[in-house]
């Protein structure tokens, strides 16, 4: 027999449980931060900048180029910008059709008052539509100075990530979320820092956003951003500060960002009146700039751009990947006149067509054209494109009141660059977009030239492919025809006297315009390119090689078309040919622009091979530490428990140290920690005895196979165990026979004896057939039922890792993810069915109580398919707010107080009872002032107090030194464990009005389902069975246990010595038993050599203590349905994993301000504490089982019977849930980015992980608050 202390490296590590959920919450946390810092799509950073816009040209057409083009000073061109200044109008979440006019909808609606406007939001009545009046008039009058774009943006939709990727032109990281609350300015180059270096001036007005993120801004007169319940004090200062600097001269890039739009999304919905008034009064604005704009055209030529940087869901949340939330609008106002495209040159950006124009030009219809921008389906909901009459079905020919087109938002900063005279951002990757370039000579073409312009000129262009060689680029060949790219057609200086041209003429010069802008952009993608692949590894896919074959024809042919002092000669025939070139090589270009910006796409969202690394570390960390402290716990656990205080702090700070090693790259240094544990393991661990403890711990694989599917010892089919008299279980049945019924039953029994032969014949005959003609049959459906059978065993026998396997599993699936918040109440209902099924009778109390809890889920259930239940800013149902602020507090005080004095609660010291009570009420009358909202202090200074009251009552409950309940009133070993479960009361229902407090911007309907549901579950956690019929059976399995365990964890050595009084048994069931058990253990000593008897004992033990047929509900059941009830609690209260669906007007509870560190506690309790909650409920249900349990027995430990079932408990749901996230981890490697920005499944894994995060520290936690008490 082992020493009952031993002394092991290996099993004293390991039987330290806060050290080993420590190592394993750091595991989860180094995975986590290296999610949210971009490691799985990791965009490695380059610092390069960009030249001052002359050196750049110079670097890009050579020198004498540049010094004939800055000579002519009435042609456009890269050194001669059309545009002095540009104005920039941001409006926060303008999704597009808030600018779009719709025809068909009927504004008049709209003026009936009598309607509820929540209820206004079907198709008919949308508020947000038709506002910009302005707008559309300009559009439909000047459609030659302006433009509307449908603007396109990346996921994910937060104002940081979407300015910052517009400043640098590139594609951003999905967890640039990250930074939405705290914006960085170190970022790549970027518009505002070139601007800077080509010395022009930038003015920021309204949100502090681009001032955070940029550090050239001249002026600064910004304010902060995230107040959302501001609707118009920052737009209202934004316009003062604007119409004070126009005037002035000292900028060239003045940009307003406003916020009304984006507020007023998510305070009063898009579809409110308020979102009328807000867009209205920015039509206003925008027509006060435009007029501005035209009243200084003589003086400086001013281009005004109005965007808007995300779109916004029905409901005003934005940060995913849905059309509502990525469409925006750009409307481009111009005092030059835009360039007209050749219909030839390839140009798909149409989404609309003007209809006077396709009228007047007898233009072919346009859904015969192939240039319109197809549709993408990019979400399985309803967007804005469903009810607009111009972008649904019903506008089949796609024709409006004037051209509607598309971009996306990584081309504005190129655009914007050349357009004002400044250099593209060294990493940009967007196209110029040339539907925005005016005419290249200044004033345009003289309207003389217009008698000898051509009919395929002066087409529309709607992006129409030309034939195959024009618009197809090729590696091989020169597109020039039979000139060589070292010649060209007969040419001599560049024209610029001043003079009437043909309209051909002009159109070429616009041509050569276009395709030096096309050029130089093209020139600096490819060097990023070049600079991106010198320093990182990148994909050389098919597009890889065809950019670098393409780029090197375009280069070669450049000296053909960027001569110096070029001039063209107004000849029809050589225009005509060289306009035919330029189009070919224009569309050359184009083409490999969209090639390589789908290209970067491709290297920026590719998943790095380190994931995979990362996902091997994780999963041997997972294997070793799970699977050896699973066992370890049962066969091991009278190690001596290593003190790990200074292990676990040299981890932390180790830890501490590594991040800001994580740098902008965002490399491996944060797998350093893991792997660095791992070869600690096996070097330390493994090593030892010649690698004795790595084969052990492969043995422990087969060990828990073994353990698991052990016959039971339960001898239940000796039902007569109680002691008997002199006429025992084996009396003669025939004096039970009625001797006046002899002949009665002499003729049954003739009968039966007939019909008993009739068959045995019947049977034998069959038999022999069967043997005759199929004699293999009847052994393989023999061998195949019987491995059935044993396959249902096990399955039985390990139905925790079955349900694991299952639920894991789940996360493969994009429909339950996406509709998991519908299918984990039918989970939970199929659960409690099963558990119900193995109830002994069907009378039972057990029934009734799961059949009430049962209608419970079920109505929860169908409340979460009523429409705005996952609403964060709506009650539930006929709930209304006013009615619930004074209901529910008051009714959480008055079950506070009765509770306080029911079951164990009884045992509540008077003076811990008083301080409670007087802490409960100064919560009520805190909450119910604030609901009152008496006036602007309480508003302010009541929910600080609230979560104040709250934290000293956390605080005196757990830090008090002795014990809070009368010890006198209590046995002595069930002292500790009162404690515990008074302790977890007192925490809970010091929650309920704090609660309160958290909900109280949202909705406080929710937390009436969720209390609802708890009160149910309650009952049907905590039934016991009829104990009078195990009664004996558990005495003899008590009395095996105490003459056989080997832990002194919370015993007292000196009361070991005293005997054990049993209840009296019946001494051959004793023995049968004993038998039974022996039978085992020679079972396990034969399967696992490397077990001794001691650890065969401890297996036994844990295997009797985990099935005593104690409650209704087993502990198996217990522990997974706590799992699925955690999660089910996020989602009872409206919760949901996107991160659209942030409950962000949690935040600004009592300030009417985003006050930071403050509104981030606020919306982290209320998201976690439905969560939380759950937990301290399922942990106090538990304490209350055990508890119901040890009043039963007159002397039991409490490491088998409660510290060991306590640490199971914990085990089983961390193990669940990281299993669950690895699930999540290894899916999100082979998805592509835009289904797990839309799918979910990228933002369920970063609720699985939070939540497994703080199931890790609440386990910590409460473990030692456990050996706290138990050792006090």
């Amino acid at each position: 027999m082992k020493d009952k202390v031993k002394y092991s490296l290996f099993g004293n590590l390991l039987s330290n449980h806060v050290l080993i959920f420590f190592l394993v919450f750091l595991l989860n946390l180094l995975i986590f931060i290296s999610f949210i810092n971009g490691f799985l799509f990791p965009r490695e950073g380059i610092t390069n900048k960009s030249e001052d816009l002359e050196t750049f040209s110079r670097k890009v057409f050579g020198d004498e180029y540049i010094e004939s083009q800055k000579s002519k000073k009435n042609v456009h061109s890269i050194v001669n910008a059309p545009y002095d200044r540009i104005v920039i109008l941001l409006i926060d979440a303008l999704r597009f059709d808030f600018t779009l006019y719709d025809p068909n909808y009927k504004k008049e609606q709209e003026n009936d008052e009598s309607g509820d406007e929540e209820k206004n939001t079907s198709k008919e009545v949308r508020y947000f539509q038709n506002n910009m009046m302005h707008l559309h008039h300009m559009l439909k009058t000047e459609k030659d100075k302006t433009m509307l774009f449908r603007f396109q943006a990346d996921a994910p939709t937060v104002t940081t990530s979407r300015i910052k990727s517009m400043v640098i032109g590139s594609i951003p990281n999905f967890l640039d979320v990250n930074e939405n609350f705290s914006p960085s300015d170190d970022i790549q180059d970027n518009f505002v820092e070139q601007l800077y270096y080509n010395r022009k001036t930038v003015t920021a007005i309204g949100d502090d956003t681009l001032s955070k993120l940029t550090k050239n801004v001249a002026r600064k007169l910004v304010y902060e951003s995230f107040n959302i319940f501001d609707l118009y004090d920052l737009d209202i200062k934004s316009k003062g500060h604007f119409y004070e600097e126009y005037p002035l001269d000292y900028w060239d890039v003045l940009y307003v960002h406003v916020l009304g739009v984006d507020h007023v999304g998510h305070v009063g919905k898009p579809n409110s009146t308020t979102m009328k008034n807000v867009l209205k009064d920015f039509d206003i604005f925008v027509n006060d700039i435009v007029q501005k704009v035209k009243s200084d055209e003589k003086k400086k030529k001013t281009l005004f751009v109005l965007l808007g940087d995300h779109g916004q869901t029905r409901t005003g949340d934005h940060s995913g990947f849905s059309a509502d939330e990525t469409d925006t609008s750009l409307f481009i106002y111009a005092p030059l006149k835009f360039m007209p495209l050749d219909r030839n040159i390839n140009n798909k950006t149409f989404i609309l067509y003007d209809k006077d124009k396709l009228e007047r030009d007898n233009s072919d219809s346009p859904t015969a054209l192939s240039a319109c921008v197809p549709e993408e389906d990019q979400c399985f909901v309803e967007s804005y494109k469903n009810y607009h009459s111009a972008l649904n079905d019903s506008n089949k020919d796609r024709t409006y009141f004037y051209d509607v087109r598309h971009t996306r938002q990584i081309n504005l900063v190129s655009t914007l660059s050349f357009l004002i005279g400044s250099t593209v951002p060294f990493c940009n990757v967007g196209n110029v977009i040339m539907d925005l370039i005016p005419e290249a000579y200044k004033g345009g073409a003289p309207p003389t030239a217009s008698a000898s312009s051509t009919a395929s000129a002066s087409a529309p262009n709607y992006g129409e492919e030309g034939s195959d060689s024009e618009s197809t680029p090729s590696s091989e060949g020169h597109p020039g025809g039979d000139n060589p790219p070292g010649e060209s057609k007969p040419s001599a200086e560049l024209n610029e006297e001043e003079g009437n041209h043909s309209k051909l003429y002009y159109e070429v010069l616009n041509l050569h315009y276009i395709a030096e802008l096309n050029y130089a952009n093209l020139w600096q993608i490819n060097r990023y390119l070049n600079e991106y692949e010198a320093n990182y590894r990148v994909l050389k896919n098919d597009d890889y090689f065809f950019i670098k074959n393409n780029w090197k024809h375009i280069e070669e042919e450049m000296v053909r078309f960027f001569q110096p002092n070029k001039k063209f000669l107004d000849i029809e025939e050589i225009l005509a040919s060289e306009k035919e070139e330029y189009i070919k090589y224009i569309n050359k270009m184009r083409n490999l622009m969209e090639v390589t910006q789908k290209y970067f796409y491709i290297i920026f969202a590719a998943k790095k091979p380190s994931f995979i690394v990362l996902c091997l570390i994780v999963n041997i960390f997972f294997l070793i530490i799970f699977n050896i402290f699973y066992l370890n716990s049962k066969l091991n656990c009278y190690y001596k428990s290593i003190s790990a205080g200074s292990f676990i702090l040299l981890l932390t700070v180790f830890f501490i140290a590594l991040l800001p090693l994580d740098m902008y790259n965002k490399c491996l240094y944060l797998l350093v920690l893991p792997l660095l544990f791992i070869l600690l393991v096996v070097g330390n661990f493994f090593s030892k005895n010649k690698f004795t403890d790595f084969f052990r711990f492969i043995s422990y694989v087969k060990v828990s196979l073994v353990c698991s599917n052990l016959p039971e010892a339960n001898l239940k089919k000796y039902t007569a165990i109680q002691p008997q008299g002199e006429n025992s279980i084996h009396q003669d049945k025939s004096a039970h026979v009625n001797a006046g019924d002899h002949a009665k039953n002499s003729f049954f029994r003739r009968s039966f004896r007939f019909f008993k032969s009739l068959y045995i014949i019947i049977k034998r005959s069959i038999a022999r057939s069967i043997n005759i003609v199929l004699p293999h049959i009847f052994n393989i459906t023999k061998c195949i039922f019987s491995l059935k059978k044993k396959l249902l065993k096990t399955l039985m026998n390990n139905n925790y890792f079955l349900f694991v396997a299952i639920w894991s599993s789940c996360e493969l699936s994009f429909y339950y993810i996406f509709k998991e918040r519908h299918y984990i109440h039918f989970l939970l209902i199929a659960y409690v069915v099963l558990s119900l099924f193995k109830c002994e009778s069907f009378f039972s109390l057990h029934l009734l109580r799961g059949l009430a809890l049962l209608g419970v889920l079920v109505v929860n259930a169908a409340f979460s398919f009523t429409p705005g239940y996952f609403e964060h800013d709506m009650e539930k149902l006929y709930l209304k707010k006013p009615v619930l602020q004074m209901a529910l507090p008051t009714s959480l005080y008055f079950f506070s107080t009765l509770f306080i004095n029911c079951g164990s609660n009884k045992l509540l010291k008077k003076e811990i009872k008083m301080v409670m009570l007087l802490g409960w009420t100064a919560q009520f009358v805190l909450v119910f002032l604030y609901f009152l909202k008496i006036n602007e202090q309480v508003i302010f200074w009541h929910p600080p107090a609230v979560y104040l009251t709250t934290f000293l009552l956390y605080l005196f409950v757990i830090l008090r030194k002795s014990s809070i309940i009368q010890e006198d009133r209590v046995p002595e070993s069930l002292q500790k464990i009162h404690e515990v479960v008074v302790t977890l009361f007192l925490i809970m229902f010091s929650s309920l009005q704090l609660s309160l407090i958290a909900y109280s911007n949202t909705n406080l309907s929710v937390l009436l389902f969720l209390y609802t549901t708890l009160f149910f579950f309650y009952f049907f956690f905590v039934n016991t069975n009829n104990l009078e019929e195990n009664k004996d059976m558990n005495n003899i399995k008590i009395k095996w246990i105490e003459e056989n365990k080997q832990v002194h964890m919370f015993t007292n050595l000196e009361d070991e010595k005293k005997t054990v009084e049993m209840s009296q048994v019946n001494t051959w069931v004793k023995e049968k038993f004993d038998l039974k058990l022996v039978q085992q253990k020679c079972t396990l000593l034969d399967k696992c050599s490397m077990l001794d008897e001691t650890d065969a004992t401890q297996i036994q033990i844990y295997k009797l203590v985990k099935n005593l047929p104690f409650f209704s509900l087993s502990d198996t059941d217990f522990y997974l349905l706590s799992a699925i009830l955690i999660k089910y609690a996020f989602f009872l209260c409206g919760q949901k994993f996107v991160l659209n669906a942030l409950p962000l007007t949690a935040a600004y509870i009592g300030f009417n301000k985003y006050d930071w560190p403050i509104s981030q506690v606020y919306i982290f309790v209320h998201m976690f504490f439905p969560m939380l909650f759950s937990l301290f409920f399922i942990l106090y249900v538990f304490n209350l089982r055990k508890i119901k349990m040890l009043t039963c027995f007159k002397r039991v430990d409490f490491y088998n019977f409660y510290f060991y079932p306590l640490i199971n408990f914990f085990f089983k749901i961390i193990f669940l849930f990281s299993c669950k996230c690895l699930t999540a981890l290894w899916v999100a490697f082979y998805l592509e980015l835009h289904l797990m920005l839309y799918d979910y499944f990228m933002p369920n894994f970063f609720f699985l992980t939070a939540i497994n995060l703080v199931f890790i520290v609440f386990s910590i936690l409460m473990l030692s608050l456990t050996k706290y008490i138990f050792l006090r």
